[in-house]
């Protein structure tokens, strides 16, 4: 792992917040992958293995969630089991001279980091999500791992439904869950984002335009 100039990376690999597209793209172009299958007890430069990293998340948890637009809160419960026998390691490196266009902010880096497949469960007292979901459990560290997990919004099992009425115009939509997990109890959030293009004028600026609602959020944060 080495650091990267603020300049390709201003959004950040850790904020904990909900980025449009241009962030996937900045880290698409400014860090270069590479992933290797390991045992899940086998030793990395991260100092942990992909044990320490599942130990974190695995197991039945209960919390609370809150629904942003009513105050609303809810028994949450959520599971997190392993589903495979074996674990990646992404090395990750800087692309040299590489440049996202992103104003520059502080000095930020291309992390590392050991990926788990994981069975995830998330069901609501109030029956608003009653889901099971194949994820990834990501880490780089034995203190938190976290799950982001796309939502496709007309395959939920709960009666949850995001109100798109007033973003019809939108080319896309995406509903996606954050989970942290530390061995202590989950947090997260869920949420909406969307964007549309607005055409090019005949000097070929292009313009467009983006949203994001905090849909819920999760943990001790959130109770």
């Amino acid at each position: 792992m080495r650091t990267v100039p603020a300049s390709l990376l201003a959004l950040g690999l850790a904020a904990c917040a909900v980025f449009d597209g241009k962030r996937d793209e900045a880290l698409a172009s400014a860090c270069t992958e590479t992933r290797s299958t390991i045992a899940l007890d086998a030793a990395t430069p991260l100092g942990i293995t992909a044990a320490d990293v599942l130990a974190l998340a695995e197991g039945d948890w209960s919390t609370t969630l809150t629904w942003t637009d009513t105050g609303a809160t809810t028994g949450l419960a959520i599971a997190v089991a392993r589903a495979a026998e074996e674990a990646t390691y992404v090395d990750r490196e800087p692309v040299e001279g590489s440049d996202t266009g992103l104003a520059p902010a502080l000095d930020l880096e291309c992390p590392d980091s050991i990926e788990v497949a994981v069975d995830l469960a998330f069901v609501t007292d109030d029956g608003g999500f009653d889901e099971d979901w194949s994820a990834t459990l990501s880490g780089s560290d034995a203190e938190v791992a976290s799950i982001a997990q796309d939502i496709d919004p007309d395959a939920l099992s709960g009666t949850w439904r995001f109100d798109d009425a007033a973003y019809s115009d939108y080319d896309e939509i995406r509903v996606s869950l954050s989970a942290l997990f530390d061995g202590v109890e989950p947090r997260g959030t869920i949420s909406a984002s969307g964007s549309k293009d607005e055409g090019c004028d005949t000097g070929g600026t292009c313009t467009g335009e983006g949203f994001s609602d905090l849909v819920a959020e999760f943990g001790p944060d959130g109770e």
